[in-house]
């Protein structure tokens, strides 16, 4: 006796075959066709003995994470699977519909970077067979932070600068941190606007650093005042923020303060204003240098060009001149022997 297997074989058909013990025998045959019935003996399966989903932190309400499919090898009710969450408290759930995971809640990855979640797939058999799995989802960065300036801690903050200072010198340095990851938190420091406009300061975009770009001199002193912009690198819109840096330009060590800052609207921001000039790379002066040499390589071979070309048409102009002359001298040459040949005719 073998035991009998649906999902291996469900149906079987056989002849049977009557015989007597006469004599001579005798005998009849049947065909019998025998159905397995299906038993609820097989477990749900996931095609995945875990799931890794990756989806951005500003994914919407609702929308796909990823597909988790689960099968059963018995049939009816027996073989029909449905799948949930069983940690219900989390952002996500199932759609048996689609065989998909969904989310449900708004996620922030500064606050929660994974998610790890238990899957129960349940088919429909007398008793219930069931499996589960494992998965794990990864929440991805969007840019949706501004660099936060720690230092200074506020747009009123003032610094007394001596006069004596030499070129170079580290005045104050500018902080700030971003929460996002990756490229989003790379920060860089730039000098947006100055009041009075000059280019006596200059800031370090890598670390932050502001120093003295040119000597002091008795019209510098008083108070200056730089916009920094502090802009992350996130793609295609960076994020920025900006402070106030307050600096007195006096031999007094005496404390300074400000009690107001300075409007400054909006399109007066851009990425490279007169007060930071000297902060190009050297890439970009390298780039530069050759753009120039390469107009003037470009202008030279036209001037070459067009020199050439007048040449050609002096040659060319000189060259009809000398053929228009010989043949006139030819012309004049026949019309004299014609003039001697009349008269000789003529019997002159």
């Amino acid at each position: 006796m073998v035991a009998l297997d649906r999902e291996h074989q469900e149906y079987y058909s056989i002849i049977v075959v009557a015989q007597d013990n006469g004599s001579p025998p005798l005998e009849a045959t049947a065909t019998v066709s025998i159905q397995v019935l299906d038993q609820n003996d097989n477990a749900p399966v996931f095609l995945s003995p875990s799931f890794i989903f990756f989806i951005p932190e500003n994914i919407p309400l609702l929308a796909r994470v990823g597909l988790v499919a689960a099968e059963d090898a018995d049939k009816g009710q027996n073989g029909k699977v449905e799948v949930h969450v069983l940690n219900g408290s989390s952002s996500f759930v199932m759609d048996n519909i689609q065989g998909t995971v969904r989310c449900t809640a708004e996620l922030d990855r500064e606050r929660q970077d994974r998610y790890e979640l238990w899957l129960l797939a349940r088919d429909w058999g007398r008793p219930s067979l069931s499996s589960t799995v494992k998965v794990t989802v990864f929440v991805e960065d969007v840019n949706d932070n501004y660099p936060h300036i720690i230092l200074p801690n506020s747009n009123l903050s003032c610094l007394t600068v001596s006069p004596d200072m030499t070129k170079g010198a580290t005045i104050t340095r500018i902080h700030a941190i971003d929460a996002d990851s990756g490229i989003n938190s790379d920060i860089s420091y730039h000098i947006g606007a100055c009041d009075p406009p000059n280019s006596l300061f200059s800031i370090d975009p890598h670390s932050g650093n502001i120093t003295l770009a040119q000597y002091l001199l008795l019209r510098d002193h008083g108070i200056h005042r730089l916009l920094i912009v502090v802009r992350d690198g996130g793609r295609p819109t960076p994020l920025e923020s900006t402070v106030w840096v307050n600096l007195l330009v006096n031999k007094s060590v005496e404390p300074c303060h400000v009690s107001d800052v300075p409007t400054v609207p909006p399109t007066f921001l851009p990425l490279k204003s007169k007060c930071d000039m000297d902060e190009i790379s050297s890439e970009q002066a390298w780039l530069i240098l050759m753009i120039g040499l390469s107009m003037i390589a470009f202008s030279f071979i036209m001037l070459l060009g067009a020199g050439l070309i007048c040449l050609k048409q002096r040659t060319t102009r000189s060259k009809r001149k000398r053929n228009k002359s010989k043949d006139n001298k030819i012309n004049l040459k026949l019309m004299e022997n014609c003039q001697t040949d009349m008269f000789e005719l003529t019997g002159g």
